[in-house]
């Protein structure tokens, strides 16, 4: 069974503190921290190394935009970000506020190789869609492929924080994800600290989680995911500038390029 030898945690999941962990000790440089409307990138300075597939480091993440009153900056040491460590900026994911966890996730993406053979692995929609078919399926976050996935699943519940015309609150998982046989999640929920709620929820024999923000880290192996399947910045110099002109995952073409990473059962 796919899902045998998952761990079932609960409460506070320390989940950020143990990829944090991992990262390199040795301080790494940062060339360039671009803030998009849409996708927030990170691109390490430095001597990084690089082959065809693991090309220069840089990292992708979603942009959780929070316009708060009374705060004078929404990213502590605007302006200077690249005069931090790749680390210290990946320390931001753990932040409350949401543009920083954007800016954390983003650098954390940039330090995390993926293996070479990720990038030919069988893509996690058709895993999804194998392991979803004819079955009650969740996925938490909107995905553009949310329609394709509703004509093969038996049953289909779209979990968002912002519900539109046919989503389901988010604050239902605890109702729904224990009775699907297949979990898709975004990333962001790494940012917006409802990783807390959703992973000890995903038991069920296949949990993915997908987009761009996806991190390349085993350490979410143990909370309960099966397949991660994120994109890894081919073009810094197209991406950077894609992303500062409002630039959506769509947009970045031939910028990025995805990969599948399943977990060994």
């Amino acid at each position: 069974m796919a899902g045998a030898g998952k761990d079932q945690n609960s409460g506070r999941l320390p989940v950020l503190d143990e990829m944090l962990k991992g990262l390199p000790q040795e301080p790494i440089p940062v060339e360039s921290v671009r803030i998009g409307p849409f996708l927030t990138v990170v691109c390490l300075g430095g001597a990084q190394p690089r082959t065809s597939q693991t090309p220069p480091r840089c990292g992708l993440a979603s942009t959780l935009a929070s316009h708060e009153h009374g705060r004078k900056n929404l990213v502590s040491q605007v302006g200077t970000l690249e005069d931090l460590s790749a680390q210290e900026l990946a320390g931001y994911l753990k932040s409350s506020f949401p543009l920083e966890a954007s800016v954390g996730l983003a650098a954390l993406n940039a330090m995390l190789p993926v293996p070479p053979h990720c990038f030919q692995e069988t893509p996690a929609l058709d895993m999804v869609i194998e392991h979803g078919r004819d079955e009650p399926v969740a996925v938490i976050g909107h995905f553009p492929f949310v329609e394709r996935l509703r004509e093969e699943a038996g049953e289909l519940h779209v979990l968002e924080l912002k519900t539109i015309p046919g989503d389901r609150p988010a604050a239902q998982a605890g109702e729904i994800l224990p009775r699907c046989r297949t979990v898709v999640l975004t990333a962001t929920v790494l940012m917006n600290g409802t990783y807390h709620d959703m992973l000890p929820l995903c038991r069920q024999p296949f949990t993915a989680m997908m987009g761009p923000s996806t991190p390349a880290s085993p350490v979410l192996w143990r909370y309960g995911v099966d397949v991660l399947a994120g994109s890894t910045v081919v073009n810094p110099e197209e991406c950077l500038k894609a992303v500062s002109q409002g630039a959506g995952y769509r947009d970045l073409k031939e910028s990025v390029k995805k990969w599948t990473w399943k977990r060994k059962t």
